[in-house]
């Protein structure tokens, strides 16, 4: 039973280990997101902004969404939006959490396994306060970094556990984990198999974990031992055969392999993997001097982080110098770490450590425009840090007063690290700024610059975020993303053929992006040309099932083909993958009014307007279907406030006069098609309901005015026409009839509807009235009579009676409004 004191000691050690992480990275509480994969894993992702739900569950499980396929990773950022919504502080929370729990467990386990507690305390300070682990911690969107290593370092302590048993068993040989001696163990091995299954579906970079447990049963478990070899294990047990204990990771060996063809399967459909044939002009021996250069970079950083960014470029061609210096170095600490292992095998531990869990990410197989990243540092450097911590302690053995040299050499080292990580915590409070200092601290940094310009794109400075692009296409041609970015820049511009070119050209580049088929498929639609326009919009839903953008915009093509059930189902299939995009629900709803289908539509409408309170076009909608419906108070709140997000609508005014009228409001509808004339002085149907506004009103010049000026700007406006004929034929005012006139306009409405309609027809008979021809009057006023019963028009059908009366004692009609 371990003494009091040492207990005391531990507890003590985890309080100040547990603080000092939590005091140097709580400014990351006032961190924002940025538009680098957070908006993949976040703010554009409706899936996980939706919170923990069955259907979200499932989808972690089944789709590789961001070119990578970690479920855990995908329900603990769900679990955040239950929780916080999205608001960074709770997000940012959350990894600083899991990052203390790692530095925690870290001392816990060095601790437990090795007896040491000093450099157990030291490893996991380092761990807690290196500035290279600062992107684990303040880049929401690495939370697979931090929850992965959760798993990891519990499924060491299970399978430390699980020897540990072994050893308390019957003093016999080891036989596997299924022998009668380890009964008891095998639930301990069981459950570190299963955490390493939660590590994996974290984040697969721990497929070098069977090779890291292995390392572990070398030192400090002693489970086999190399001739010669000092092992100072606490507990050391009879050492095994090493293929007996390859065999038993044989589980694990099984699991790494599948996560492996996993990931290559989800990063390959994702577009993140070049593949090794050298994809996208990185060859082979590109990637095989970056990785040797990149082990001795990351060596450089974890002694001296200075110069720290979230991107350093991927460089094609290292100087040979620089690359056989890096050879040269590796090969000789890889010698000298095997050579001293056999006395101090913490430093043949420790060094590979370092080597071996870089594989996946030290870009062999290459992943993103990265060349190296700070945080694939976080599980190597703890070999690193091991071999500081019991190096040290070794070197200074014989040292006299060696406690306060080393107590204040360790202080001033994590003082340096605490000060750096701070200052680095700093360099992510935006997007801006993180990509400001990655281009002050790096050269060439194309994908800096790309990612600035489109800071600046969504901040309204197009004409700066093309400089960015343009510089960024300079330094990398074969870079796709910034022509891409360039080509949305200037469809927002409304340059829609150089927009496309840029598209094509990037295109070029990465013809199996989905993003770039889906952008230009959407601006072929702005410019007219449907098919062309649906035909990549295809692509980019074979290229990428969930790409919902694509189905809306496919969606919007189809309607202007009027192929209206294609279009709306179109529409759903972009709500059932975002159930959060208002567009396509409004688009949805109008598609459904061209149907006719306005119940419908009005629920559409209203679903829409759930989801985005400010979506402009779904209040308009909703208005024309309100006035429709004779409901002008709720028509006049809708259009109201498209005027109040847009207020040089000119529709949305004409509208909001109509509403307006239609309570009976005239001098307020007068002034809204008034406004709506001012923004557009040719419209014509502003001018005619203006007309019937002023007429109501009994302004009658001013009425006859705007109904020429609709006539103006469209001749044939069958409805102006006939309202101006009635005026001139019947209004009371000798000075505004001219019959000659209203019979030339009537006809020609009732030309243009064929004769076909009630209302016009009888137009015409007072016309013919008013110049005097009363037995043409007379038999038109019959004939408006019987169409108008004929439309079930009862009242038309009495007026037209009741004016025959007229016409055959030779009297004309004398309206007053």
């Amino acid at each position: 039973m371990p003494e009091p004191r040492k207990l005391e000691h531990t507890a003590l050690c985890y309080v100040l280990l547990a603080l000092i992480t939590v005091a140097v990275y709580l400014p990351v509480i006032q961190l924002g997101f940025v538009a680098f994969d957070d908006n993949y894993y976040l703010t554009a992702n409706p899936k996980v902004q939706a919170g923990l739900t069955w259907e979200g569950v499932r989808w972690a499980f089944t789709r590789a969404h961001a070119a990578n396929w970690h479920p855990l990773t995908w329900l603990s950022h769900m679990l955040d939006c239950q929780l916080y919504g999205l608001k960074p502080a709770g997000h940012h929370i959350t990894n600083l959490i899991f990052h203390t729990a790692n530095t925690l467990l870290l001392f816990r386990l060095l601790q437990r396994l090795t007896g040491a507690f000093w450099r157990s305390a030291l490893v996991a300070a380092l761990f807690a306060l290196h500035p290279l682990h600062v992107e684990s911690v303040a880049w929401v969107a690495e939370r697979k970094d931090v929850l992965s290593t959760f798993f990891g370092l519990l499924c060491i302590w299970a399978y430390a556990r699980y020897t540990e048993v072994q050893r308390q068993g019957t003093a016999v040989r080891v036989e596997g984990p299924t022998s009668r001696n380890t009964q008891h163990a095998t639930p301990y091995y069981l459950l570190s198999l299963f955490l390493f299954a939660l590590g994996l579906m974290s984040k697969p970079m721990l497929v070098t974990w069977p090779f890291v447990l292995l390392l572990l049963d070398w030192w400090p478990l002693g489970r086999f031992q190399l001739s010669g070899v000092r092992n100072s294990s606490p507990a050391l047990a009879r050492p095994a055969s090493l293929w007996r204990l390859v065999a038993e990771k044989a589980p694990f060996f099984a699991l790494s392999a599948a996560s492996c063809v996993v990931t290559v399967i989800a990063q390959e459909k994702g577009g993140a993997l070049s593949s090794f044939e050298g994809a996208a002009g990185v060859s082979v021996e590109s990637r095989v001097t970056n990785a040797l250069v990149s082990y001795v970079w990351y060596l450089a950083k974890l002694l001296w982080p200075s110069n720290l960014a979230v991107i350093y470029p991927f460089v094609r061609v290292w100087p040979m110098e620089r690359v056989l210096l890096a050879a040269t170095l590796l090969l000789v600490l890889t010698v000298v770490a095997l050579w001293q292992g056999r006395r101090r095998p913490y430093l043949a531990i420790g060094w590979l450590w370092y080597l071996g869990t870089l594989v996946p990410v030290i870009g062999l197989v290459k992943v993103g425009a990265q060349s190296i990243a700070d945080r694939y540092t976080y599980i190597p450097a703890i070999g690193l840090f091991i071999i500081l911590a019991w190096g040290v302690a070794d070197l200074t053995a014989g040292w006299r007063k060696r406690t306060p040299a080393l107590a204040a050499a360790t202080a001033a080292v994590l003082v340096a690290y605490a000060v750096l990580a701070g200052a680095q915590i700093l360099c992510w409070q935006d997007t801006e700024s993180l990509f400001r200092h990655a281009l002050a601290v790096t050269r060439d940094n194309y994908v800096a610059y790309n990612n600035l310009a489109l800071y600046a794109a969504e901040h309204g400075e197009l004409e700066l975020g093309k400089k960015y692009y343009r510089l960024a296409t300079a330094i990398a041609p074969n870079y796709a993303p910034p022509r891409n970015n360039l080509g949305t820049a200037l469809v927002q511009q409304k340059k829609y053929e150089e927009a496309i070119a840029a598209f094509e050209s990037a295109l070029s580049i990465n013809p199996r992006s989905a993003e770039i088929e889906g952008n230009l498929g959407a601006t072929l639609y702005c410019l007219g040309q449907y098919d062309e326009a649906i035909t990549h919009l295809r692509e980019a839903i074979r290229l990428n099932p969930e790409h919902s953008m694509a189905h809306f915009n496919w969606g919007n093509a189809l309607v202007q083909q009027d192929r209206l059930d294609e279009a709306i189902e179109h529409y759903r299939a972009a709500l059932q993958l975002n159930p959060r995009y208002g567009e396509a629900q409004s688009n949805l709803a109008l598609a459904l009014v061209k149907q006719g289908k306005r119940e419908e539509a009005t629920v559409q409408f209203q679903r829409a307007l759930t989801i985005d309170p400010a979506l402009w076009p779904a209040h308009y909608g909703l208005g024309e279907l309100l006035i429709d419906q004779g409901k002008f108070d709720g028509a006049v709140e809708q259009f109201t406030e498209v005027l109040r997000l847009q207020p040089k609508h000119e529709p949305a005014w004409l509208q909001l006069g109509i509403a307006r009228a239609g309570q009976g409001k005239l001098p307020e509808a007068v002034e809204a098609f008034s406004a709506a004339l001012r923004m557009q002085p040719d419209d014509a149907e502003a001018h005619y309901h203006l007309a019937m506004a002023l007429r109501s009103q009994r302004e009658t010049k001013e009425a006859i005015r705007h109904y020429h000026e609709a006539l103006k700007a469209i001749p044939d406006f069958p409805e102006a026409l006939n309202n101006l004929a009635w005026l001139l034929a019947a209004n009371p005012d000798p000075q505004v009839r001219n019959g000659r006139e209203a019979v030339e306009l009537a006809e020609r409405a009732c030309k243009l509807t064929e004769y076909e309609q009630p209302i016009m027809v009888g137009t015409l008979a007072a016309a013919y009235a008013e110049v005097g021809r009363f037995p043409e009057a007379v038999t038109t006023a019959e004939k408006a009579e019987i169409l108008a019963k004929q439309a079930n028009q009862m009242e038309v059908a009495a007026k037209n009676r009741s004016l025959l009366e007229l016409y055959r004692s030779g009297q004309p009609v004398r309206d007053i409004p």
